[in-house]
């Protein structure tokens, strides 16, 4: 171990404790000094002794206060039964068929985006449909009919 000088401007006054404190104890300025410094980089190193349980009581007791404040907040949202953001699914999908002869359905006006009469299908093909209305029979293309009921319904 390699020794380092090291040269530091002191008071007075430390000075003075610094010959009383060699006197007494019979050690040299120097093996004061390094007893000095050693006791004091040790004792900076470490937090002392009766600090640390009073560290840990404080840590525990702030981790109380916020799980009981946790607590609180969640017993608040259930109470008010706050919705999610994320809508919820439906109970029964909706399910998609082809349109069948008998059912009922609304034919969309052709200048407008209104749907006009009720009709019943009497023939369908792939893109178009065919219904009895009051005027006699006429043929649609699916994209002009809205579904209202099934010929089973009593709609």
């Amino acid at each position: 171990m390699a020794d380092h000088l090291l040269s530091v401007p002191i008071p007075d006054e430390i000075y003075d404790q610094l010959n009383c404190r060699a006197e007494q104890t019979g050690l040299s300025q120097q093996e004061v000094v390094i007893q000095a410094l050693t006791s004091f980089l040790q004792q900076n190193s470490h937090p002392p002794a009766g600090l640390q349980p009073h560290i840990s009581v404080y840590i525990d007791s702030r981790l109380q206060a916020i799980k009981q404040e946790l607590q609180e907040y969640l017993q608040q949202i259930v109470a008010k039964q706050i919705p999610s953001t994320r809508p919820e699914p439906e109970e029964i999908p909706p399910s998609i068929r082809p349109l069948q002869i008998g059912d009922t359905v609304q034919i969309r006006d052709p200048d407008s985006p209104f749907y006009l009469q009720k009709a019943v299908i009497v023939s369908t093909s792939l893109i178009r449909a065919t219904v009895d209305t009051g005027m006699g029979k006429h043929t649609f293309l699916k994209r002009d009919i809205r579904f209202v009921s099934t010929a089973h319904d009593p709609n």
